[in-house]
């Protein structure tokens, strides 16, 4: 039988319907009432009534559907004056209705109506809805609803006529409207009229026995029962009643003690039970105590209500053994977690009592404490018992008032924890010989820092036996007052506090009070004090008076991140952050490591401050002599090249800006020193303890700074020392021996764990500082000088052993299960022989020296006779039956070991021209990338084609086991082509040994793709601007030169970089650089809004293929991401690119296309992407005009920026002009001495629009000529007052228009009339670009904040000069402009 069977059973004794007894047992709050016709209703005494304004007055009207009280009409009792009953919303019944389970309730709107809601359900535990409404009908539409065959009474049913129910809602608005309901005389009335209802039914009974009897009279206790009856007055009626009910009461005091006589006379003869039943006694504490030893449940468990209650229920009666359920009765009550229970025995009249709780411990009290050594607030614990099924708690009062019982004994416990702690430190440096205390120190808020309450600790830095953990030796904390507001709105304090200033200086408010408490203790022991402190806190205001303390520490963390934080401030140097915070950090170990090493001598702190500063500047300036060793590798190693950014360009003026800028970032308050081993980790350590107790929800402000005092507790003491104190703050037992043992088993499995994460932490640290090391050290570290020899034998016998497995081996799909080359072991079998394609190529032209594996013996074939040539490789090797534009002709001049400049446009094969030279000339062939990504392509597209290949650049992928496996394939020849990256081949000198020992064997040859980055990377990749190196080390092996798009004058920029003569390169160009698929457009930028819609438009309007966007920042491009992101709603994948104005625009342009399928070019542009693109190629570095300076650094850079400004204007030009053929204007760029010019493409904007406008081709030299004289007499009029000279000037004088400067209009040019052919604005701007690009009018950018403290950068144009004989020179040029025929 289940335990909900026995209850079930137990409560049909009451002789009631299974529903009633159902919800009685699932909902204490519903009380029961009976209906007229004698069924049953519940009242939801739950919800909380409400009394509204239109209660205030008792209104007559019997329209309930308005009106709020209903006058209570009844026919069996006799009540003289029908009460008025307030319908008030909350009130609520349940029932059941023709077999249907129904809700009422009372509710009200905003308007203070009443709604009448009402739910219909078809099971008893109301979880199944059929129906529901909500009307101001009086629940008229229920009674429809329902449909009753007979009448039914809503009061009825809402137990309107149930005089308690009455009483109660009279009570509610009595405490509001106290004038209404007379509640004494409305109760006396119901007891009269209850009386007078029993004496009338008594009276008849009486009349009834004489209407039977044939001989009256009769007599009833000396009174004569005769008809029809007694006629008294009032006044004797009134005292009848009185006397009876006094009589009443009279008998009901003799009956109960009478009851109590007859249970202390069956106590005495049962006593011989009880001292049999005391043996019992024993033996169940044995069987308890015997449970608990075996099982370890400790001393409370938990136990279902029905459970409990069944095995109280049952237990037979201690006096007369009664088992007879119908012969008790029941008085429970519930005061908080606490369960009292009594059972009256009717047979004995015996009482029992039981509690769910022990003698001495409450449940609500240690509820109370488990939120404090919990860390939970009042919600927080509720909804953990609410989750085991305990959802009857205590109110909120009496929870907080239990909790008050806790707090002064733990705080004091607190306090000697911390003092035994003080003690035992102390002793512990003195045993040691020492004088100085280490400690540190550190406060957190409640809350926020705006908070009214902070804590703060004093931590030992040395390790004491017995403590898990560096122990608090002294703690505090400070609350500020609290006060309440009246509703009056006067306010009233209820605590004083201990701080009344603001929330900033509680910190130094905490830390004064723990010196205070510790100074006494420090002076008797004759001990100083070191103290660590966090950045933020300025110590200078609470320590320096204090004798006590010895030095004063600053936290690095802290520090460090007060110094990040003015770095990113700072638009002219946040790029630096890493390099500044590593080198002040690693200024800061090194340092405090010489302290503690007695071999070195121990570092001031105006040492090391000058040493991260000045040491600093002069190390980003390329002079390392202020370096120390443990902070500069570079000191003892010259050949390792100073990586970006640094100052070896900058100016002195600039560097002394940094060394400023240094200054003010590195400020820590006066007598805070870094150089210690002091840190306030171990109290971010305490705090992560602490916020277990204070977190950020405290509900009861009280228990602060007792929290505050659990986690010191628990930190110095452990666990279960803290529960301890806490149960005995509340006067409640210690724990049971078993319940010890499991508590210290739980803090173990804590201890355990934390020391896991913490290995597992270092652990990882130290993973990844080794990961770190040897990504930064692989290529260095790899001895590339060993011999080939050994490394091709050891991969001749991992074949042998069928272990070998290619560095590229991830590239070929399933590689583990393809059948593999015989050859070579590597590739995937492609012919009859079981040979791959390549080494089948080999075969057949018997070139067996390039068989890996030389356990392979060819079969006996006829071998082709003549050597293959390149068309032989293109056709058997790569299935192409013709070469593209001019491939033979480069691929014939590198096989002959000629060096080869290739320039073809993207799409023409440039990559076919290495893979076959690499074949032809065998050997290795390396080629030179600007990418890893570019390089990772690469790899696996010449895999794909069957040729093998490796890459070597610094990254995770390629530890030193990979390099092995690079050089081992290099010795066996199976790697053909090796891409590398321009940083790894200059940077490392013994890969470069590597390669001349190779070539002492084979052909080395050196491809460079995309070679123009030899130009265009030079100021910010310095490995690319000594590529000669090539040349140097390998005179006799041919470079093959690559690009997509290069001028004439950039060719030989390259070459010269290269140090080749330009008589030793042939020079192969494609035919045409013509790019029919691509039409090019150009689109003005206004608002960004309005850009980003006129993208989102391009997107929709793209039916299939992708989007490439170019940004100048990866700012904008992140941006731009977000905004397409946000308000396209294409659901498209979109990726992100980072470029610039600057960049070779055709570089860009080519990414398209390249499936020669049409494609689109577009550019947006406006004038001010002057500034952003300068301000980039500068690094957002000011202009600074007046500093001269000559040295090899400044003017590289002064040549750097003068190239930029021609490439800016060039962009500017080729956006600007309107009727130019776009691609007329790309080819012209790049056309070299003897191109012939391409035609207009016909598609592009400026060719739509000469289609379009009436518009024809105009010389405008003369325009021109009179421009340059507008310069130079502008030049001499305003060169002696120093001023500066813009375009615009410029551009009214020339066109005659009103100038900015007044001064100009007095020059003889500006007034002399003169016949134009350029006479607008626009035309005179597009010809004045014109000159500055042809490079015969010089400009100078000028950089610069117009807020000093801000960071927004803005340029200006300032026209300098004209290069000298401008005049003979602008003859000599074409100056031929499109223009309107208006504007003739």
């Amino acid at each position: 039988m289940t335990t909900s069977t026995k209850v079930i059973q137990l409560l049909k004794h009451f002789r009631l319907p299974n529903w009633v007894q159902h919800m009685q047992t699932y909902n204490p709050a519903l009380k029961i009432f009976r209906r007229a016709n004698g069924g049953y209703m519940f009242r939801d005494t739950s919800r909380t009534l409400e009394v509204l304004s239109i209660h205030a007055e008792l209104q007559t009207s019997k329209e309930y559907c308005s009106n709020p009280y209903y006058r209570a009409i009844t026919k069996k009792e006799n009540i003289p004056t029908p009460p008025w009953v307030p319908l008030l919303p909350g009130y609520c019944v349940i029932g059941k209705l023709c077999g249907q389970y129904i809700r009422l309730e009372i509710q009200s709107n905003n308007e203070e109506h009443l709604i009448y809601s009402w739910e219909i359900y078809e099971n008893v535990e109301m979880s199944e809805l059929i129906y529901s409404g909500a009307n101001s009908d009086f629940f008229v539409s229920m009674k429809k609803y329902i449909k009753l065959s007979g009448e039914i009474s809503i009061p009825d049913v809402l137990g309107l006529r149930d005089p308690n129910i009455i009483y109660d809602l009279q009570l509610k608005v009595n405490s509001i409207y106290p004038h209404l309901f007379n509640i004494t005389a409305t109760k006396s009335q119901n007891k009269i009229a209850k009386l007078t209802t029993t004496m009338q039914k008594k009276g008849e009974k009486l009349l009834k026995k004489v209407s039977v009897i044939s001989q009256p009279p009769i007599i009833c206790h000396g009174i004569e029962i005769k008809e029809p009856g007694m006629q008294l007055t009032p006044e004797a009626t009134l005292a009848l009643a009185v006397e009876y009910e006094a009589l009443k009461k009279l008998e009901d005091t003799s009956r109960k003690r009478i009851k109590r006589a007859k249970t202390n006379n069956e106590y005495m003869k049962n006593l011989k039970y009880k001292l049999h039943e005391e043996k019992d006694q024993e033996l169940l504490n044995n069987w308890i105590q015997k449970t608990l030893e075996e099982t370890n449940i400790g001393s409370t468990i938990f136990v279902s209500t029905d459970q409990y209650l069944t095995s109280i229920y049952t237990q037979p009666c201690l006096t007369c053994h009664n088992l007879d359920l119908s012969k008790k009765k029941l008085d429970v009550h519930r005061i908080g977690h606490n369960l009292q229970i009594k059972i009256k025995c009717k047979i004995c009249q015996g009482i029992t009592e039981y509690s769910n709780e022990s003698p001495n411990a409450q449940f609500s009290s240690l509820a109370a404490g488990a939120g404090l050594v919990g860390g939970v607030n009042r919600q927080q614990l509720q909804t953990i018992f609410s989750i085991i099924s305990i959802t009857a708690q205590s109110s909120k009062g009496h929870y907080h008032n239990k909790q008050n019982e806790y707090l002064e004994k733990i705080n004091d416990e607190a306090e000697i924890s911390a003092q035994i702690a003080l003690t035992k430190a102390i002793a512990h440096i003195k045993a040691k010989g020492e004088r100085i205390l280490p400690t540190s120190f550190d406060c957190s808020w409640s809350h926020c820092r705006n908070a009214n309450q902070a804590s703060g600790e004093l931590i030992y830095q040395g390790n004491l036996d017995g403590y898990d953990h560096k122990p608090v030796i002294a703690f505090a904390t400070a609350e500020k007052p609290r006060k309440l507001k009246k509703r009056n709105g006067q306010e009233y304090e209820v605590f004083h506090g201990n701080h009344e200033k603001t929330s900033r200086q509680m910190e130094h408010a905490i830390l004064l009070r723990i010196i205070e408490k510790i100074v006494p203790v420090l002076e008797a022991a004759e001990v100083l004090l070191d103290i660590g402190v966090d950045g933020d806190l300025n110590s200078n205001k609470t320590l320096n008076n204090i004798p006590c303390v010895s030095k004063v520490y600053a936290d690095l963390k802290h520090i460090g991140k007060n110094i990040r934080a003015k770095i990113a401030k700072s638009s002219m140097w946040k790029e630096y952050e890493n390099t500044i915070m590593t080198y002040y950090n690693s200024c800061v170990y090194a340092a405090s490591g010489r302290k503690l090493d007695e071999n070195k001598i121990t570092v001031s702190d105006a040492e090391l401050e000058k040493v991260q500063i000045d040491g600093l500047v002069a190390h980003l300036s390329d002079d390392h002599s202020l370096c120390w060793d443990e902070v500069c590798w570079r000191k003892e190693n010259p050949d390792i090249q100073l990586k970006a950014p640094h100052l070896k360009e900058h100016t002195s003026s600039q560097r002394e800006k940094f060394r400023q800028f240094l200054k003010e970032c590195f400020y820590i308050p006066t007598k805070q020193s870094l150089i210690t081993h002091i840190r306030t980790s171990y109290n971010e350590a305490f705090n992560r303890v602490k916020l277990c107790f204070q977190d950020k929800k405290i509900d009861y402000w009280k228990t602060y700074s007792t929290r505050h005092a659990l986690a010191v507790l628990q930190y110095n003491n452990g666990l279960l020392n803290m529960l301890k104190i806490a149960r005995s703050a509340c006067n409640i037992p210690y724990f049971s021996e078993t319940d010890e043992k499991n508590i210290s088993k739980i803090a173990e499995e804590r201890k355990k764990q934390n020391q896991r994460n913490s290995n597992d932490i270092a652990k990882r640290n130290e993973e990844r500082g080794k990961k770190i090391q040897e990504q930064k050290t692989n290529l260095e570290t790899f001895d590339w000088d060993k011999d080939f020899v050994p490394y091709g034998r050891n991969v001749q016998e991992k074949i042998k052993a069928k272990e070998f497995e290619p560095t590229f081996a991830k590239h070929i799909l399933d590689f583990e299960k393809i059948q593999k080359c015989l050859a070579c072991k590597a590739f995937p079998k492609y012919s009859p022989l079981g040979l791959c394609r390549y080494h089948e190529f080999c075969f057949k032209y018997g070139w067996y020296q390039e068989f890996p594996n030389k356990q392979y013996i060819p079969p006996q074939q006829n071998l082709i006779a003549n050597p293959p040539t390149s068309y032989d490789i293109l056709v058997k090797m790569f299935g192409y039956q013709e070469f593209q534009d001019m491939q033979e002709i480069a691929i014939s001049s590198y096989v002959n070991g000629k060096h080869t400049f290739i320039s073809m446009r993207t799409g023409a094969g440039k990559t076919m021209c290495y893979w076959i030279s690499a074949i032809l000339r065998g050997g290795l062939t390396v080629v030179i990338s600007p990418l890893v990504s570019l390089i990772d392509d690469q790899v696996i597209e010449t895999i794909a084609a069957g040729i093998g290949c490796a890459s070597i650049y610094t990254g995770k992928h390629q530890p030193p086991q990979y390099f092995e496996k690079v050089f081992s394939e290099i010795a066996i020849g199976l790697i053909k082509i090796l891409y590398i990256t321009a940083e790894s081949f200059i940077n490392n000198s013994s890969f470069t040994r590597m390669l001349l020992n190779f070539a002492k064997y084979a052909p080395v040859s050196f491809v460079i793709d995309e070679v123009h980055c030899i130009i265009e990377c030079k100021h910010f990749r310095e490995s690319w601007s000594k590529l000669r190196k090539i040349s140097t080390f390998f005179p006799s092996s041919p470079i093959m030169m690559l690009t997509g798009t290069c001028k004439e004058s950039d060719a030989y920029l390259i070459l010269e970089n290269l140090g080749l003569a330009s008589n030793d390169v042939a020079f192969i160009r494609g035919l045409s650089f013509s790019r029919p698929e691509l039409t090019m457009k150009m689109h003005p930028k206004s608002t960004k809004e309005k850009t980003i819609g006129e993208i989102i438009t391009l997107l929709k309007e793209l039916n299939e293929g992708k989007c490439i966007i170019y940004c100048p920042t990866v700012r904008i491009c992140d941006d731009v991401y977000e905004q397409l992101q946000e308000k396209s709603g294409l659901g498209l994948p979109i990726a992100v690119y980072y470029s610039s104005l600057d960049s070779n625009l055709v570089q860009e342009t080519g990414r398209a296309g390249r499936d020669h399928n049409p494609a689109k070019c577009i550019i947006f542009y406006t004038r001010h992407d002057i500034c952003t693109n300068y301000t980039i190629i500068t690094q957002s570095r000011e202009s600074i005009t007046e500093d001269i300076n000559d040295s090899f650094e400044a003017n590289k850079r002064k040549e750097y920026l003068a190239k930029a400004c021609e490439k800016i204007f060039e962009v500017v030009h080729f956006c600007e002009d309107q009727y130019i053929c776009r691609e007329q204007m790309l080819a012209e760029y790049f056309a070299w001495n003897g191109d012939n010019l391409s035609p207009p493409c016909a598609h592009c904007d400026n060719c739509l629009r000469v289609q379009a406008e009436l518009v024809h081709e105009v010389d405008v030299k003369t325009d021109a000529i009179k421009m340059v004289e507008v310069v130079e007499e502008i030049i001499n009029k305003l060169h002696e007052s120093g001023k500066l000279i813009s375009p615009k000037d410029i551009i009214q004088v020339y066109c005659q228009l009103k100038c900015d400067n007044e001064e100009l209009t007095s020059l003889n040019i500006y007034r002399k009339t003169r016949k134009k052919i350029v006479r607008t604005k626009a035309d005179a701007q597009h010809l004045l670009d014109w000159l500055i690009i042809r490079g015969m009018v010089k400009i100078l950018i000028n950089l610069y904040r117009p807020n000093p403290n801000g960071n927004t950068l803005q340029t200006n144009i300032h026209i300098v000069g004209v290069i000298e004989g401008v005049t003979a020179i602008v003859m000599e040029k074409n100056w031929k402009m499109w223009l309107r025929h208006s504007r003739r």
